[in-house]
């Protein structure tokens, strides 16, 4: 039975030296508990699943590409983007699957959006200079 500190601190401090065996004895020792305590306290960063794609404090030269252009980015989106540190077409173009898999994981909505749309294809031609006819980007072929 830990003593002296709360299991939290203990759990913190690195003093425990062993876990019960069982679930049911680690309800009862409090380990579980503060295990968990300090689990639900410790800020999550981000969601499991890929690699976080690189990202830039602030647009180049402070103009940021007009994201919208992108099929099926509107202004909420575009905004979670740029705070995330994605500001322009040639950084979404050169993601990776890992990094596909990240944005798709961590950002609410995107699961299968980044494939349908084709993104990285729009991207690659928006980085380019390419502007599609409408101001809501062009929808893909295929």
């Amino acid at each position: 039975m830990i003593t002296g500190k709360t299991v939290p601190e203990k759990v913190k401090a690195g003093t425990i030296t062993s876990l019960p065996a069982t679930p049911k004895a680690a309800a009862a020792s409090g380990i579980a508990a503060g295990i968990a305590t300090i689990a639900a306290s410790t800020p999550s960063t981000a969601k499991a699943g890929g690699t976080k794609p690189p990202v830039l404090s602030a647009a180049r030269d402070g103009k940021p590409d007009d994201l919208k252009l992108i099929w099926g980015v509107g202004e909420k989106l575009e905004k979670k983007f740029n705070d995330l540190g994605i500001w322009h077409f040639d950084q979404i173009a050169k993601w990776t699957p890992a990094e596909c898999a990240w944005i798709e994981a961590n950002i609410e909505g995107m699961q299968g959006r980044l494939a349908r749309d084709r993104w990285l294809e729009q991207c690659q031609k928006l980085a380019s200079g390419w502007r599609p006819e409408g101001n809501v980007g062009e929808r893909p072929k295929g």
